[in-house]
């Protein structure tokens, strides 16, 4: 197995697991949401599916587009470099969107709860949840792995 081939398996079994993990904290964690929320974060099981498609993405999304740009008439060489740059690209977009969301657990661990009103951002005091932090704790390692797997090998190239 190449490192660039492990990298990918162990973040996309990291975003498979953990964030799987998170969504199960988040929405089960007795306490955590108000009862007349439970329901809005029962709809955050709706988002498993997505969170296992990404992670196959992660590890085997390069072969699915590739095959597509072949149909476009592409030679196999390139359409097999453009399927590991999609990939990459994706890989760094997911650590970026979770970054937002440890910022999230962060402040609603801390007792915070961040809202986008009016074009800016709130920060409006709750009551603090210490599992946030858990979740928050959790999602850095999540961010770890896609780092690794695509914005340290992309940083290295540019280098």
């Amino acid at each position: 197995m190449t490192p660039s081939r492990s990298r990918y398996l162990l973040a996309g079994a990291a975003y498979a697991i953990i964030g799987s993990s998170v969504m199960a904290l988040t929405a089960f964690s007795p306490g955590l949401a108000a009862p007349e929320r439970r329901a809005d974060l029962m709809h955050l099981l709706v988002a498993l599916p997505f969170f296992l498609l990404f992670a196959a993405a992660i590890v085997w999304g390069h072969r699915a587009v590739a095959a597509l740009v072949r149909l476009f008439g592409a030679a196999a060489e390139r359409a097999e470099r453009i399927g590991f740059h999609v990939r990459e690209k994706l890989v760094m977009v997911l650590a970026v969107t979770s970054l937002g969301r440890i910022f999230v657990f962060i402040s609603n661990g801390l007792g915070y709860r961040p809202r986008w009103l009016d074009g800016s951002l709130r920060l409006a005091e709750t009551e603090p949840a210490g599992r946030m932090l858990l979740a928050a704790a959790l999602m850095a390692l999540l961010v770890a792995a896609l780092v690794w797997a695509a914005w340290v090998p992309f940083l290295a190239r540019r280098r």
